[in-house]
């Protein structure tokens, strides 16, 4: 935003669009569903390309494995 001198439009705009557009929760589901797919899509996809790190899924329902990338924990 500094380098093409533009403005974040402000947070209260957001319910304001959705209050005056008179749109139903579809509209607020459907793009926080969209993201969370989207970034465990992604974290799927990064951990089996990047060697070394834990592949994920491991075991469902189970704990997560300590991790190499911030020292794990102590059991």
């Amino acid at each position: 935003m500094l380098l093409t001198q533009t403005v974040r439009p402000p947070a209260g705009a957001n319910p304001l669009i959705m209050v005056y557009s008179h749109a139903g929760f579809a509209a607020l589901w459907q793009p926080v569903l969209v993201g969370v797919a989207s970034l465990a899509v992604v974290a799927f996809i990064w951990s089996r390309l990047v060697h070394g790190l834990v592949h994920y899924p491991v075991v469902w329902l189970d704990k997560s494995p300590p991790s190499v990338l911030r020292g794990g924990w102590s059991e």
